[in-house]
């Protein structure tokens, strides 16, 4: 185990100090390998430099990270991988990197949030749009999650507008529309972009109705097309004609 290696250094973070062993971590770092000279002398080495320090990774990953380069085995899970991800790329790994990517890959599905999340606030990444494709195909998993309500507009109306153009006639229409509900309750009028491709003309006119009366302040009736308008405006004629023939039948039946 790691016990028998004698501790040459520490990584820090957030106060505290994990120990590792130089000599076996440069064979697994790149990073360390080249730069080994600086830190002959400084034994403590940061984690993060002080612009990630907001992050908050968990000690049981840093722990699994440094196993890993000291030739222990770890397990990848969903909660360590990303984190393991990020360090690896950090400290130049690369049979850890090339694990980890195999993991994320397998289990995209599972991840592709955070992973969306992480890459919204790492400027130098760019896999972002991949991620929205992967969320847009499986999106209709994801309405009750909460997350997604955490990425930025534009980012949710490339989504949504993605599922849209696949999922004209969704089964899981109504989950969806009530999707879109717990944005405009997020992000107020401005969520109102997220309606234009939705038709909201569907299921007897109950949501319209809800838009109507619930969120006419929040709301804004231009994002509904003009197609949908048609609908309304249908939906209405249809009502109005049948109170009419309602009201034929009822004098017939009097005066029969």
């Amino acid at each position: 185990g790691n016990n028998d290696l004698p501790v040459t250094h520490f990584f820090l973070y957030k106060g505290r100090k994990f120990p590792f062993n130089m000599n076996i971590f440069c064979c697994f770092s790149q990073y360390f390998n080249s730069n080994d000279k600086q830190y002959e002398k400084n034994s403590d080495i940061n984690l993060f430099s002080e612009s990630d320090e907001d992050e908050n990774i968990p000690e049981s990953t840093i722990n699994d990270f440094i196993n890993f380069c000291q030739k222990n085995t770890i397990t990848l899970n969903k909660e360590n991988v990303l984190w393991l991800h990020k360090l690896a790329k950090k400290f130049m790994v690369p049979s850890l990197i090339k694990s980890t990517n195999k993991y994320i890959s397998t289990h995209q599905k599972d991840i592709v949030i955070d992973l969306l999340l992480l890459s919204l606030n790492d400027p130098e990444d760019t896999s972002n749009l991949e991620y929205e494709e992967i969320i847009s195909e499986n999106l209709s998993e994801y309405f009750q999650d909460s997350r997604l309500l955490s990425f930025p507009l534009p980012v949710l109306h490339r989504i949504v507008t993605k599922y849209t153009q696949k999922n004209i006639n969704s089964k899981n229409q109504s989950e969806f529309i009530e999707f879109l509900f717990k944005c405009l309750d997020k992000f107020g009028r401005e969520g109102s972009v997220l309606f234009e491709h939705v038709d909201i003309g569907g299921s007897g006119g109950t949501f319209l109705h809800r838009l109507l009366n619930e969120y006419s302040e929040k709301f804004d009736f231009h994002f509904i097309n003009y197609e949908q308008l048609r609908t309304i405006y249908n939906l209405e004629s249809e009502i109005i004609e049948k109170a009419e023939k309602l009201k034929e039948t009822e004098k017939s039946t009097k005066t029969g």
